[in-house]
């Protein structure tokens, strides 16, 4: 084989690695599940925190300020997590909640929500979410 054909076929192959890697960039780039990676993993941390909590007659408000996110706990029926978490000022790149519950089950009072709503801001799409779930 000439040099020119080895040539040739180092050039392709160097030009597909480079396809590759500019494809993995942009799928990393646009993957909302790697862009959400920070608040669900926050999310998660705080529920790990909370999960051996004994006193889950109240809701609890975290303002993780390091992070700028405002968390909230709702006591849930599950004896496995007794809180119900939801980050109430960010939404995912698609528009979704960030709430972590393992059953989705959980009692908030629509009073509590509208004291809370004066104290922080909480995006619109998990308003309505707490509202449709209030009692």
């Amino acid at each position: 084989m000439s040099n020119n054909g080895r040539s040739l076929k180092k050039y392709i192959f160097l030009l597909a690695i480079l396809c590759l890697m500019v494809s993995y960039i942009l799928f990393l780039a646009f993957d909302s599940d790697l862009s959400d990676k920070n608040e669900w993993s926050i999310l998660q941390g705080v529920e790990l925190k909370y999960r051996k909590n004994s006193s889950v007659d109240f809701p609890i408000l975290l303002d993780t300020e390091s992070h700028g996110l405002v968390l909230l706990g709702v006591p849930s029926a599950s004896m496995n997590s007794p809180y119900a978490w939801l980050i109430l000022n960010a939404v995912t790149v698609d528009g979704g909640l960030f709430f972590l519950s393992n059953d989705n089950s959980f009692l908030i009072s629509c009073d509590y929500i509208d004291s809370i709503k004066q104290k922080v801001t909480i995006n619109s799409p998990v308003l309505s979410f707490l509202y449709q779930s209030c009692l």
